[in-house]
């Protein structure tokens, strides 16, 4: 009933030519707000609300001013559409990504500020939990810190773990 879309991606051009440049993921690019509103959108007029994931790989959102750029570009793509929206979630599985907790918090609480207090906000998946061997207590310990109270969020998100090469749903 739902679907998960990522808006950066985040391609590093030390490691060749996007793949993705062509779907609109750079944060530069002029329609990236199009982008969002019409995706969001097209969902909506075929019975599917989106769960948007502001980033992908740190790469494009280094420094705090390109996260309010990116926060106040998405903000302004889904005025009016936040009905249209399921949640939002600050970064894809932010370690693996190149995230830090610290970014995680800073963005939570921005857009926080920005949307409204009941709105569904993740910061990003725990890493302990995607490989399935961790405890509950590392698993716990992660959430903790991710998802201390003054972060923004008010939802979290947990990825299946997949150890390689197979996925395979388990709960920790």
């Amino acid at each position: 009933d739902f679907v998960r879309a990522i808006v950066i991606l985040g391609h590093d051009p030390k490691e060749g030519p996007d793949p993705w440049s062509i779907m609109g993921t750079q944060l530069d690019d002029p329609r990236l707000a199009e982008y969002i509103a019409r995706a969001t959108d097209l969902c909506f007029d075929h019975g599917l609300q989106v769960m948007w994931t502001l980033a992908g790989r740190h790469y494009q959102l280094e420094t705090r001013e390109q996260q309010d750029r990116l926060i106040s570009l998405f903000i302004s793509a889904i005025e009016g559409r936040q009905h249209k929206v399921r949640l939002v979630e600050v970064a894809n599985e932010y370690l693996v990504n190149g995230w830090s907790v610290s970014e995680m918090h800073y963005m939570g609480r921005r857009l926080r500020e920005r949307l409204p207090a009941d709105f569904p906000l993740a910061l990003s998946a725990p890493h302990v939990a995607m490989g399935g061997q961790a405890t509950e207590q590392q698993v716990r310990d992660e959430l903790l810190e991710l998802y201390r109270e003054d972060a923004g969020a008010n939802v979290v998100t947990v990825h299946a773990t997949r150890p390689d090469p197979v996925w395979r749903v388990e709960t920790v």
